[in-house]
């Protein structure tokens, strides 16, 4: 056996030197703590009681299961013999890690949960991996008084001490734990988060979780105070001390591989490897660090960083938790990550991770701005923050720099294009490359006869990733790629990528055509809402949309390359489809659901029939059917389909049928709501009366389920509780509705930008490019300003309301431009 000796700063090993000689003044990074906004929080004390109970649905994730059939075995709040929902943070909280780098959550109890580090995933087996044992712990002293010792959680594993209360926010990256304890005399904080730096996927992606402690002596006395992370042996492999304490694994299985634990901004740091969990804290508990020999095998490996306090100061600790995990598999083949081309093992992980703590928090502070310096309201910014926390909760980054995403990881699908193409917007507006990488594997999963395919890898599937077989045929897969490419065009300006797809866009443009020979528009498809035998009608209102936004798109793309005899073809069906959607789907009031030729007209109502209207809009393509028959469609959704959790997806108009099945139809598809409330807003409708429908959905998410970073993609409409998936991206087009306010229209190619706000002065409304973002600020009765906040812009117009104000603007971060109406 081999053993390894590790004492105190004066110790034999030159890593323990390093640590003990950083300079005082370098440790403290409340500078930058103090400017992170948080919209949300739970409160969760060691006397509140937590239980799980069984919900009625189809299929969900739960803290066992990936995939679990019949609904959610869903955590509760115990108040006597009732139960309450749980303090936000506790079903669900921010993601900790990278793009493609699997993550943990650390919950509002202080517990660690979903562990999806180790090249675990759907891929690998439906179980999931949660380690209790793993905590963190604090100690402290004043001088000539007694110790005292915690764990940081509420409800700690073996019967160790639990701390009082802990108060959890979440705003991606970061979670934040107020620590409250009425043994702790000293202001205590923890931040745990993750590098993340918008338009820069590459420093996104590091396999690390930073966990930040913030000390301030507001005492008299002198204290000691030591931060403990204790690390279970899951993947049962051997213990050495390398710049850290580092646990290794070797071999070619999934779970080979090291993690490393580091800190900074410590005056001590000592490490311990045990198998008695209990016997581990104790050491521990005594002075704050570690003394005895330790040996390379244990069930446990645990850091321990101390520093000393004056009266007055303040200090921070930062213990890094890195893996470096090699061997992921997807299907028949060894896919690998992408973070093993940007390290060589998790010590230079956590190594290069606590030395650009002040860079990660820039990065963390402009995202944070970026959400919250403006005047949209509190719910939607809570929401914008924490939206792409899915990437780093569902996303895959192959060795061979392939971005993919799960659907989710209760319907283990790579990337079906409708899905993808719904939670697209963050990545059109912050990591374009993402976006691209997936758009273009399905352009080359081309069908011979022009369809794009729908996954880029289905379920259960033995086919290599990007080599899908053949699988359903929707009416919304080939018009989700043209639309997903023309928005490469105009808002990312890549003319290279979107060259490289015109052939693809063009052949999926004819397979819609001859689709629509027919009846002038693409007959017997299915669709992304799976509802009511969607392929066995001729047609379908939600495809109908779809295809109109799809073959305007198209025709702009056409134009672009001159091609006059394709925007000829593609006016004449777009043409034909507009008077086929009025003469088999308006009703006078709405666009009904479905046509069959030989069945009598039905009554039903489908919400978010006019998805493609939605991306028309954003993309500026304009109407693709008269605005008053939009508008009275939308009305009668809600008059039909409205709920106190959002609207019903098929609803049954002039018709009074039972509602209380627990069927698909008798749900709520969040994105619905959020798409209505966009296309009131487009359509001029009132702002606040717009906005209605998204809150609801929003706030269900956030303050009534306490459970927005899990987002399932339907809810129950009679009891409002998760019903079918998890982890779910479709709401993510939340990032429409700022747009929408603004009448934001950005021209990459042409240099123009634009504007027509929805609302009156005064406001301050976000904007977003490819490549930078800002605000627009009106005042009444002053000139507009337009500020820079991230990236850089060239622009040679920019237009408000139809007037140019000013052309031939470079702009960098911090520039105000004054936007003079006259």
């Amino acid at each position: 056996m081999k053993y390894i000796k590790i004492r105190s700063c004066i110790g034999i090993m030159a890593l323990v030197l390093v640590s003990c000689t950083q300079e005082r003044n370098t440790v403290s990074l409340k500078k930058y703590t103090d400017e992170v906004v948080f919209k949300n929080k739970g409160t969760v004390s060691r006397d509140m009681i937590f239980s799980k109970v069984e919900k009625k649905g189809f299929y969900v994730e739960t803290d066992e299961k990936y995939r679990y059939m019949d609904g959610p075995n869903y955590l509760f709040e115990k108040k006597g013999d009732s139960t309450i929902e749980p303090p936000s943070g506790m079903r669900s909280s921010v993601p900790l890690g990278g793009f493609g780098a699997g993550s943990v959550e650390l919950r509002a109890d202080g517990g660690f949960m979903d562990w999806d580090i180790f090249n675990n995933s759907p891929a690998t087996g439906n179980d999931k991996i949660q380690l209790n044992d793993a905590f963190m712990g604090l100690y402290i002293q004043a001088d000539g008084k007694k110790a005292f010792a915690t764990t940081l959680r509420t409800h700690p594993p073996k019967k160790l001490p639990a701390v009082q209360q802990l108060e959890y926010s979440g705003a991606f990256p970061v979670s934040r734990l107020n620590i409250q304890d009425s043994n702790i005399p000293l202001k205590t904080k923890l931040y745990a988060y993750s590098e993340y730096k918008i338009r820069n996927s590459i420093q996104s992606a590091t396999p690390c979780a930073l966990f930040s402690l913030e000390l301030e002596n507001v005492t008299d006395d002198e204290y000691q105070a030591a931060f403990l992370f204790n690390l279970p042996n899951h993947i049962q492999g051997l213990f050495n001390v390398d710049q850290g304490l580092v646990l290794t694994k070797k071999g070619k299985e999934p779970s080979s591989g090291d993690m490393t634990l580091a800190a900074n901004g410590a005056d001590e740091v000592t490490y311990s490897v045990a198998d008695d969990l209990n016997k581990l804290w104790d050491e521990f508990s005594d002075n704050g660090n570690f003394q005895e020999d330790i040996h390379d095998s244990g069930q446990y490996g645990a850091i321990s960083a101390k520093v000393s306090l004056a009266p007055g100061e303040k200090r921070t600790i930062t213990i890094a938790m890195g893996w470096y995990f090699p061997e992921r598999p997807i299907s028949v083949e060894i896919v690998g990550n992408y973070y093993t081309n940007l390290f060589r093992s998790s010590t230079e992980v956590t190594e290069k991770a606590l030395s650009r703590l002040p860079e990660t928090w820039k990065g963390i502070i402009e995202w944070n701005e970026t959400c919250f310096d403006n005047s949209l309201p509190d719910w939607l910014q809570d929401a914008m923050v924490n939206s792409t926390a899915t990437i780093v909760k569902t996303g895959i980054w192959t060795k061979d720099n392939r971005f993919r995403q799960w659907e989710s990881f209760a319907c283990p699908n790579i990337d079906p294009i409708h899905i993808s193409f719904a939670r697209s917007l963050p990545y059109d507006l912050f990591f374009p490359e993402l976006k691209k990488s997936i758009i273009g594997a399905h352009g080359a999963a081309q069908r011979d006869n022009g369809y794009i395919p729908e996954k880029l890898w289905p379920r259960n599937s033995k086919d290599p990733l990007d080599q899908p077989s053949p699988g359903r045929v929707l009416g919304d897969c080939s018009t989700s790629f043209i639309l997903s490419v023309y928005a490469s065009h105009i808002w990312d300006g890549d003319e290279e990528f979107v060259n490289e797809m015109w052939p693809h866009v063009k052949r999926a443009a004819q397979w819609q055509i001859n689709r629509s020979r027919k009846f002038g528009l693409p007959d017997r498809l299915a669709a992304t809402y799976d509802l009511s035998g969607f392929g066995k009608k001729d047609l379908v209102s939600y495809n109908a949309f779809m295809h109109l936004a799809a073959m305007k798109a198209a025709t702009e793309l056409a134009k672009e390359r001159e091609k006059e005899d394709l925007v000829s073809l593609y006016k004449k069906n777009i043409a034909a489809a507009q008077n086929t959607l009025k003469a088999h789907f308006w009703t006078g009031t709405y666009f009904r659901n479905w046509w069959n030729k030989d069945e009598p007209k039905n009554d039903d109502i489908h919400i978010d029939t006019q998805f493609g209207q939605v991306w028309s809009y954003l993309l500026g393509l304009g109407d693709v059917i008269e605005p008053e028959l939009m508008k009275s469609h939308l009305e009668a959704e809600v008059v039909a389909a409205d709920s106190p959790y959002g609207m019903k997806v098929l609803a049954y108009a002039g018709n009074d049928r039972d509602e209380t099945g627990s069927g698909v139809n008798n749900t709520v598809w969040q994105a619905g709501s959020i798409h209505w409330s966009i296309l009131n807003i487009y359509l001029q409708m009132n702002p606040d009366k717009s906005l209605g429908q998204a809150k609801k959905v929003i706030n269900h998410w956030r303050k009534g389920l306490n459970d927005q970073w899990n987002y399932a993609d339907l809810t129950s409409v009679t009891n409002g509780y998760p019903h079918t998936n998890s982890h779910y991206g479709r709401q993510l087009m939340l990032w429409g509705i700022p747009l929408a306010l603004s009448g934001q229209q950005f021209s990459a190619p042409q240099g123009v930008l634009s504007f027509t706000p929805r609302i009156e002065a005064p406001y301050k409304l976000p904007f977003f490019t490819a490549h930078a973002s800002g605000v627009l600020e009106a005042k009444v009765g002053e000139p507009l300003l337009l500020t820079l906040k991230s990236g850089h812009l060239k622009l040679n117009k920019i237009i408000v309301d139809d007037q140019t104000l000013t052309e031939n603007a470079t702009l960098n971060v911090g520039d105000t431009i004054v936007l003079d109406q006259g």
